[in-house]
């Protein structure tokens, strides 16, 4: 069956460990060892490179000690925690809400398929929820340097940092 993709992580994160930085976008080098890790090939995302930005291994290289099935567990809890946190700095604009409202919004929020999917299948997704929150919360108290910060951390998905710099 399908491999979670957090395994291309912590493949990046393992070439960085070995001193192979400069194979991240090897489908090759992705996929040998993504198979070093699991000791079998990673099923049908075999042979596909490293898609993040590069600096975004980092992330992963504090992982690549661990065994995979502990950085699996590492990153969901760590994720998880990035969603709660989100949901936490949104907390002053779902007081205003009505309860059951603001209740509906969190289940919501947690429920949903893309959230539960991201979660389960390891992607980056809480925490650029997290550094788009961030930075909506820098706006909206009039702090653009936090604002600024938090933006520069959406380029983990650079395509999704455009909208609020334009904005």
């Amino acid at each position: 069956g399908p491999v979670p993709l957090r395994l291309r992580g912590l493949a990046a994160g393992r070439l960085l460990q070995d001193g192979r930085s400069a194979a991240l976008y090897d489908p090759d080098a992705v996929a040998e060892t993504e198979r070093s890790i699991l000791g079998r090939p990673a099923g049908n995302h075999d042979g596909l490179a490293y898609m993040n930005p590069p600096f975004v291994a980092g992330l992963f290289r504090a992982l690549a000690a661990l065994t995979y099935r502990w950085a699996q567990a590492v990153w969901f809890a760590v994720s998880v925690l990035g969603l709660f946190a989100s949901l936490a700095l949104l907390w002053p604009e779902l007081r205003t809400l009505p309860r059951r409202w603001a209740a509906v919004f969190v289940l919501a929020a947690l429920a949903s398929f893309p959230v539960v999917w991201s979660l389960l299948y390891g992607q980056v997704s809480s925490f650029v929820l997290l550094f788009w929150v961030l930075f909506y919360r820098g706006l909206k108290s009039d702090r653009e340097m936090p604002a600024g910060v938090a933006l520069a951390g959406l380029l983990i998905k650079p395509q999704l940092a455009l909208v609020p710099a334009m904005y």
